[in-house]
């Protein structure tokens, strides 16, 4: 659904060294998207998108790496600090959406090879998760969109537990010194996590 989540990066103690990262280019096509956002924020900006036409857009706005491929290839034998990390890639399909609401995006996936469901998009996350944890910096934020605490308005999965994008990304990194800074509901579902 999206939500402004990745602003939470302009109050960030950034290290000199530490870059911001974000997992899914933003779509907005006007410039006030994530992307553009986090571009203007200070630290040096990687990005990391499947789809070729917004890397290449990426590549265009200054202070911003931009990878092509899967971000659980990619993000492999990263060895960059990390103050601030936005995951926001494979997406969610709601299933609250109206009929055919997704179709478009679902038909994309597969055109690509990729699986579009919720457990692909959770298994993506957690992957991400997985390879930068260890690279975030003390206080460093990784915010999740598309995820929220259960149980929610909307959502039938019963709680407590978490739920959307990064409905197994959050446990994981709750156990790797990170706590919960934020979180929203299913409508604002973003969780904030902050490294200890």
């Amino acid at each position: 659904m999206g939500t402004n989540g990745y602003q939470r990066a302009a109050d960030v103690a950034y290290t000199p060294d530490s870059v911001i990262l974000e997992f899914g280019v933003e779509r907005d096509s006007d410039g006030n998207g994530s992307t553009t956002f986090l571009s203007r924020v200070g630290p040096r900006v990687h990005v990391v998108d499947i789809d070729f036409g917004q890397v290449a857009r990426a590549r265009q706005l200054s202070n911003v790496t931009a990878y092509f491929g899967p971000a659980e290839e990619i993000l492999v034998g990263w060895d960059i600090p990390i103050g601030f990390a936005w995951l926001d890639g494979h997406d969610w399909p709601y299933e609250h959406a109206p009929v055919g609401m997704w179709d478009a995006q679902e038909r994309e996936y597969l055109a690509r090879g990729q699986a579009y469901s919720r457990e692909a998009s959770r298994a993506s996350h957690l992957a991400v998760a997985q390879l930068i944890e260890a690279h975030v910096i003390p206080g460093g934020v990784v915010i999740l969109d598309d995820t929220w605490e259960l149980p929610s308005v909307l959502d039938p999965t019963p709680g407590p537990g978490w739920n959307g994008k990064g409905g197994t990304a959050v446990p994981f990194l709750l156990t790797r010194g990170f706590t919960v800074e934020e979180s929203g509901d299913i409508y604002h579902g973003f969780v904030a996590l902050r490294k200890e």
